[in-house]
């Protein structure tokens, strides 16, 4: 969630999270973990100001401070907290507040966002395949927005707004080298769908990607907790209108192809499965199924476990 100084973070009660990530003349740089995004255009001079994605978009997640450097946003909407349990009884034993976001972009002509974020994930998630960890974040749209879903050792949901999400395509990845897995998929609210069955808001396009990356969980001096340290995935977003979908994609992927984790970068997209009517947000439901919310008599049923946490 991405210059970065690395500190430990406080979790007393409001003392929010250390910056951790920054800009330089060629792109961004996330000091706490090995990744960096390059711009496309190395000599735009608004690149140490985070115009990596042209003139269209505006850094969303970061301000101009004092001294007119760049300061992530640490209000509530670009926050978020991460709850551990580290003996495994089911139970928090401490939480750890950060940065929602890494990186994130509005456009400026239309309703799209881009968005990058690491997160840590428990031990009980980090083998399961990637295809399963996105199926269940599209179950979680319905509940938190599609930027906002829960992954990893964390309770805190955000329930606003209900929604419904339909499959388009996915298949594997490959960012940076590293496997990752692609879903798109398009979402509505649950009161247009049921005046109209064809409504839909947004379009959206994620890509969750492993890393090689640790998180460290830090609890408060103390109480006994030792430091934990958690896998970590990327998780990669593109939202727009549908019709306008297909217009700013290629400023998605352009992001993708200048992400550099350890060294390697790219992006590469395997075979997607597809299928014209949808593919149906659970596997095992016919491919042609209606958009449905969550907790609705004909909704598969939601996880147990704890979720991803997207934005």
């Amino acid at each position: 969630m991405l210059g970065f100084f690395l500190s430990v973070l406080c979790t007393t009660v409001g003392c929010g999270p250390s910056a951790t990530g920054g800009f330089d003349d060629k792109g961004y740089q996330h000091t706490k973990f090995d990744y960096r995004v390059d711009a496309a255009r190395a000599s735009d001079p608004g690149i140490s100001n985070g115009n990596l994605l042209g003139s269209n978009w505006k850094l969303d997640n970061f301000y101009h401070g004092e001294t007119n450097s760049l300061v992530q946003k640490s209000s509530e909407s670009y926050r978020t907290e991460y709850d551990f349990d580290t003996n495994d009884d089911g139970k928090a034993d401490f939480s750890q507040e950060d940065f929602l976001y890494d990186l994130r972009f509005k456009h400026l002509k239309r309703d799209a966002v881009i968005w990058l974020r690491t997160i840590p994930i428990s031990d009980d998630e980090k083998d399961k395949d990637l295809r399963v960890l996105l199926q269940r974040y599209v179950d979680e749209v319905s509940g938190a927005g599609f930027e906002k879903v829960k992954l990893g050792p964390t309770t805190t949901m955000i329930r606003e707004k209900r929604f419904a999400a339909r499959i388009v395509d996915r298949g594997p990845f490959k960012l940076a080298e590293q496997d990752a897995y692609e879903t798109t998929f398009d979402v509505a609210n649950v009161d247009d769908v049921a005046i109209n069955p064809n409504a839909r808001q947004f379009r959206v396009r994620i890509v969750l990607a492993r890393t090689p990356f640790e998180y460290t969980a830090k609890p408060r001096r103390g109480n006994g907790l030792k430091h934990t340290n958690y896998a970590v995935v990327m998780l990669a977003g593109y939202a727009n209108l549908p019709e306008d979908f297909a217009t700013d994609e290629q400023d998605f992927q352009q992001m993708l192809d200048h992400t550099v984790i350890g060294g390697k970068r790219g992006s590469t997209a395997l075979v997607l499965e597809t299928s014209p009517s949808g593919i149906a947000a659970d596997a095992k439901a016919p491919a042609a199924a209606p958009l449905v919310p969550a907790g609705s008599p004909s909704a598969p049923a939601a996880p147990v476990s704890a979720p991803l946490e997207s934005p």
